[in-house]
């Protein structure tokens, strides 16, 4: 497998979340486009000594990746860390239950510290207001994987996000619905969640219920004031976001724009 260095943690994930983390990795020097003629001589250098390197390495039986200065990371045949870890890419908490202090503050500290929120005040998913925000429906099923870690998006995590985003129950259809779509194959969320580029999902809710549930459809129906549309695709975005590799240097490497929240709106007839 070939990967820059600016995305060697991703792909190292990647590969550990498939199940072939013993896949030789060659990282090449990061960026590829705009470079002088020096410089593309200089990152052919490094990758064909690397690929040497991997090549003799698997000869021997041995499974590594070459970083772009031909050094070893040190990464084995088990998707262990370099000091001898937990999987990369595995989930080293318990998603099931923590226990915290009924402090606002403290939990979204925490929440922020794990990665599991935007960095924005959230509501804490407390078993009461899940188990309201799941109305029934069985937590245990599952919309399927999620890419790029294909760790599974059961309805009882897609409840806990929507409750975090401050999501009402009577919105939780249309984020389930709309999980559902993003996870059709055709929609390609593996590119929307790998990718660089400023992408973000439109969610269009059409018909008679996303009016009924506050959805609006006119002038800035994107900025604030509609808490329906802020906190359905606000939900949508929390659980995008716990997805991302947690050794990556950021869960977001967007370029261009800093959008990439979901937005959310209704459809006028």
């Amino acid at each position: 497998m070939i990967a820059t260095t600016a995305f060697q943690g991703l792909a190292v994930s990647e590969l550990s979340a498939l199940g072939v983390a013993g896949l030789p990795l060659l990282v090449i020097e990061h960026p590829l486009g705009g470079e002088r003629p020096d410089a593309v001589a200089r990152r052919s250098h490094q990758a064909l000594e690397q690929l040497a390197s991997l090549i003799s390495g698997v000869g021997r039986g041995a499974s590594h990746s070459v970083g772009a200065g031909g050094a070893s990371t040190g990464r084995d045949v088990g998707g262990l860390s370099e000091k001898g870890g937990a999987p990369i890419g595995a989930n080293t908490v318990s998603e099931s239950e923590l226990t915290l202090d009924d402090d606002a503050l403290s939990i979204l500290a925490e929440f922020s510290a794990r990665e599991w929120c935007d960095g924005l005040p959230i509501v804490p998913p407390t078993a009461e207001r899940v188990a309201a925000m799941l109305g029934g429906r069985d937590g245990a099923t599952s919309l399927g994987a999620m890419p790029p870690l294909w760790r599974q998006a059961t309805v009882e995590k897609l409840a806990v996000n929507a409750v975090m985003a401050g999501c009402e129950p009577a919105a939780f259809p249309i984020v389930l619905a709309a999980v559902e779509a993003m996870l059709d194959p055709t929609f390609n969320l593996y590119g929307v969640q790998a990718t660089t580029h400023p992408v973000a999902p439109l969610l269009v809710v059409n018909g008679a219920y996303g009016r009924r549930v506050g959805l609006h459809a006119g002038s800035g129906c994107f900025g604030p004031g509609f808490r329906a549309n802020a906190t359905i695709g606000r939900a949508i975005t929390t659980w995008r976001l716990k997805a991302a590799p947690r050794n990556t240097p950021t869960a977001s490497p967007r370029t261009r724009r800093p959008r990439r929240g979901a937005r959310c709106a209704t459809a006028t007839r």
